[in-house]
């Protein structure tokens, strides 16, 4: 009697149990019905093959910006030793003016030739200057201010021609006679901003080349002497120097205004450094840093507001000028300690960074139902393509960039095929493939990919694996069962995969096709 209880207890509760068991199983079913059912097969169905296989135009990952690799070295020696010279590079080449040596402005000036590594004197100055700054309009280099022999402070204005080896001298005079001062050209106008005059300067004045006039500027937030200065974009950066020298501010000419608060601060107090623009950023090398002679180099990059630190200069300078020619910039002469100057062209030098791609795709025309895209991620694991590429292995790649590019030449660097041709449209590059077989991993190379700041190489790769419908690098059961759950549907952004042959109908061919395939997978 006690073991009939027992055992009707216990078919109690398994009733029980099966009786929630059933409830749940009946309320899946009914969020099952409230679901596309489609979707759901292709689900499932995914999972069998382990992994599901981002369909459509989803945006590629942005990769990591890669870091320029630079380096210093050093070339052909200023033909004399200096500092307090005055720099500039026009057409290739880099010009270097006046200086003091032996403590007195000297009026020597030569033309360094990157291609060949050599210096050469041209015309002296039409008198010695020293302490003075240099800037170019692309045509001229306008030489401003400085000391004179007798170290008398000087507001002319010269105008150097490299064609005609010649100087203008019949150009206004400026102001308030200053050295120790910075320049820099922008839009047509040049800049000198603050110096050292009677005593120390705060004043900005403008030279208009069209006018040939000066006017005065926004004054600089304070007087102040040996800071650097440069255009980039389209405004005027300052800062460093002796009276806050680790103080940086931006001048918009548009609103005549110095903006601190859009620019960073020097890392560290800086004045007397050669500065320049190069590869779209503020560098300063050498110069005095918290008051010592320095071999550190920044940058700063306007993009990001921040200060970088670049590899440091091979020597110690300050009172050195620099300039950007050739893809390189130059840090000339300068003095190695108080009064005793060098001779020094070092040399600074960037592996190019080549342009990002923000994304990239594999495009196929699939019949009436249009366009469909791969993503292709830009690292990681490699985009695959399952669709074929017809009866002469065609495929078009497509490629992304921030901004308008221009596009040296591309080719198939890797793996089986060629190019038929490329387009390149603003910041898009379409690249036709031809003769792409199956089963291969396949990189494609754009060359000399320029976007105005940045130049070099971009490889995109790409798996070609038909019938892989899943993205797994494999084709197997899980790849047949997912084209078989589409059988008859009409092909869109969800299981255009499935539409393997890419004639825009999911049918017993591409199943055939993947069917075909069995077996295979992208190898490493």
């Amino acid at each position: 009697m006690e073991k009939n209880r027992t055992a009707q207890g216990a078919f109690f509760r398994l009733c029980v149990l099966i009786g929630f068991a059933a409830f749940f199983f009946g309320l899946i079913l009914a969020m099952l019905a409230a679901t596309n059912s489609q979707t759901l097969v292709r689900t499932f169905a995914r999972n069998l093959g382990q992994r599901i296989y981002p369909t459509g135009a989803t945006p590629t990952p942005t990769p990591t910006p890669c870091p320029s690799v630079g380096s210093w070295t050093e070339q052909a020696p200023y033909p004399i030793a200096v500092f307090g010279n005055a720099v500039a590079s026009q057409g290739g080449n880099v010009f270097g003016f006046g200086g003091i040596t032996n403590n007195i402005a000297i009026a020597n000036a030569y033309k360094y030739t990157p291609a060949t590594n050599t210096w050469v004197p041209i015309a002296s100055l039409p008198a010695p200057r020293g302490w003075f700054s240099a800037a170019s309009d692309g045509t001229y280099i306008y030489l401003l201010g400085g000391v004179d022999q007798n170290f008398a402070t000087t507001a002319t204005l010269w105008r150097y021609d490299p064609t005609s080896n010649t100087y203008n001298t019949s150009l206004p005079s400026y102001t308030i006679p200053t050295y120790f001062h910075a320049s820099a050209y922008l839009n047509g106008k040049i800049y000198r901003i603050a110096g050292r005059a009677i005593g120390t300067d705060f004043h900005v004045e403008v030279y208009d080349i069209a006018t040939n006039a000066w006017s005065m500027a926004a004054n600089y937030p304070f007087a102040n002497h040996s800071l650097m200065a440069v255009a980039l974009g389209n405004y005027v950066y300052a800062g460093g120097g002796n009276a806050s020298p680790d103080k940086t501010y931006r001048y918009d000419p548009g609103t005549n205004t110095w903006d601190d608060g859009a620019i960073a601060d020097l890392p560290a107090g800086r004045s007397a450094a050669a500065s320049g623009a190069y590869n779209g950023r503020w560098l300063l090398a050498g110069g005095d840093v918290n008051f010592a002679v320095s071999n550190s180099v920044i940058a700063l990059d306007p993009a990001t507001n921040t200060w970088i630190n670049l590899p440091n200069m091979i020597q110690a300078r300050d009172y050195l000028a620099g300039a950007t020619a050739d893809q390189s910039f130059y840090a000339v002469a300068g003095t190695s300690g108080p009064g005793t100057p060098t001779n020094d062209n070092q040399q600074y030098m960037e592996t190019p960074c080549p342009p990002m791609a923000s994304s990239a795709f594999s495009r196929r025309v699939h019949g009436g139902a249009g366009p469909f895209d791969i993503p292709l991620p830009l690292t990681g694991s490699v985009g695959v393509e399952c669709r074929s590429g017809g009866a002469t292995n065609d495929y078009q790649m497509i490629i992304n960039f921030m901004s308008p590019v221009t596009v040296g030449n591309a080719s198939v660097t890797s793996g089986t095929g060629s190019v038929s041709g490329f387009t390149v449209s603003g910041s898009q590059v379409t690249v036709n493939l031809t003769g792409i077989t199956n089963v291969q991993r396949i990189t494609v190379t754009l060359f000399d990919v320029n976007d105005g700041t940045h130049m070099g190489n971009v490889p995109v790769s790409m798996g070609v694996l038909v019938g892989d419908v899943n993205g797994n690098a494999a084709v197997n059961a899980a790849d047949v069962s997912l084209t078989k759950a589409q059988l008859g549907q009409g092909v869109g952004s969800s299981n255009f995969r499935e539409d393997v042959n890419a004639n825009g109908v999911i049918n017993v061919a591409d199943v055939a096709q993947v069917k075909a395939n069995l077996g295979t997978s992208l190898p490493p």
